[in-house]
């Protein structure tokens, strides 16, 4: 549909469009609103499922940290890979990439994952022993809006948190 075929009644000069974060509101809910004041439901934005949640907010761990390998500090990078998908479960590994002072070598290894159970709509998350002493991932891994990795699923699907 395009704006050609909405009913020149319907329009007031131009459209606006508002951000609301923070704002829940049931898929049901905001279609009873559209159809209420007459708008085409056909705008109404795609259904979230929690996989998308899932995906949506586990692609935003990213970002430097310094960490302490054998006592001594190095730069670093954590990264997301989608590593598995399936009819049961969707599996992302946690990245870090250490890089040394000179740039000479680089070193990359998994130091977690996070799993979407597809079944219950649950997220599980694991951290690989050995990285515990290097950075306190579970709590300064942070997401936007400052959610750190351990509380985050809770708030994004609704579902209980898991280790």
């Amino acid at each position: 549909m395009s704006n050609n075929n909405i009913d020149r009644n319907l329009l007031l000069g131009y459209m606006a469009f508002y951000y609301m974060p923070g704002i829940k509101l049931k898929q049901s809910d905001l279609e009873d609103i559209f159809n209420k004041n007459l708008m085409p439901v056909s705008y109404l934005p795609s259904q979230i499922f929690g996989h998308d949640a899932f995906r949506r907010v586990t692609g935003k761990i990213r970002g430097s940290i310094e960490v302490s390998v054998n006592g001594a500090p190095y730069a670093a990078k954590l990264n997301i890979d989608e590593v598995r998908n399936d009819n049961d479960e969707i599996v992302r590994a946690i990245g870090r990439k250490v890089i040394d002072q000179s740039n000479d070598s680089v070193t990359y290894e998994t130091i977690g994952s996070l799993v979407y159970n597809k079944n219950n709509e649950s997220v599980t998350y694991y951290m690989n022993p050995g990285f515990e002493s290097e950075f306190d991932y579970e709590t300064n891994i942070m997401i936007p809006p400052r959610k750190p990795i351990r509380t985050l699923w809770c708030t994004t699907t609704g579902t209980p948190c898991g280790r």
